[in-house]
């Protein structure tokens, strides 16, 4: 059955929403700065209504991850493991992988449709109306990041015959956050098809919403971070 079209009176509480929420102190000059900022407006009212749900990810597991040796980039994610060679790859992403250090990786679980920058959004805990370029500043200074090898060794550990602690199975797949070739940020999509692995590139920029249930990883986050953004329990 389709989603219900909404009615005249879902927007009159609509606005009764809104106007209860209205700050008493905002001005008209940032009223007509919302209102000519239709992506963030629009990104604010989404996770406006989000918050009242309750946090935007649920906690799955942490594990450690041991340093990794740089590669370049048309070398990885490509063996007997994976489906087929990756696309764009090697033009979008670095020419190599830089080497990393030993690290942590938290895994989460997203509750709600979001595009990939409300969910740096609500890892960072930075406002709706944050910029692209300062997102992707703030995941690439605080290590958030993983490189392609370290996606490999997690493959590696994944046993395909059962969801595992760190990787989920089938759709909609596994998410991390890399550091690309114009000093920004693209999303990598893991998943395993018919017991091989096919990796996506996707665009960071992107406000296409995914759906709840995406597999988050995230390096470096700390105790504190898990605990502000994250349901420490089965919803």
């Amino acid at each position: 059955m389709g989603m219900r079209k909404h009615t005249d009176e879902d927007r009159g509480r609509f606005a009764d929403w809104l106007r209860e929420r209205l700050p008493d102190d905002i001005t008209a000059e940032e009223m007509a700065g919302w209102e000519r900022n239709g992506i963030a407006t629009t990104r604010a009212l989404r996770l406006a209504f989000k918050s009242d749900k309750g946090p935007p990810f649920r906690f799955i597991t942490t594990t450690p991850m041991g340093a990794t040796e740089a590669r370049p980039t048309s070398a990885c994610l490509f063996n007997k493991m994976w489906k087929e060679e990756p696309h764009g790859f090697a033009r979008w992403l670095l020419q190599d992988q830089p080497a990393t250090p030993p690290c942590g990786l938290s895994v989460l679980d997203t509750r709600h449709e979001s595009s990939y920058q409300e969910w740096a959004i609500a890892l960072l805990q930075m406002p709706p109306y944050t910029s692209e370029a300062e997102l992707e500043r703030l995941l690439l200074e605080r290590r958030h990041t993983l490189t392609l090898p370290q996606a490999e060794v997690l493959v590696k550990r994944a046993d395909k015959w059962a969801a595992g602690d760190v990787l989920a199975l089938g759709d909609p797949g596994n998410f991390f956050f890399t550091a690309n070739s114009v000093g920004g940020i693209s999303v990598v999509n893991i998943r395993c098809d018919a017991q091989r692995w096919e990796p996506y590139l996707k665009g960071f920029a992107s406000e296409h919403q995914r759906r709840p249930g995406c597999r988050l990883i995230v390096a470096n986050l700390n105790d504190a971070a898990i605990h502000s953004v994250a349901s420490m329990r089965k919803d």
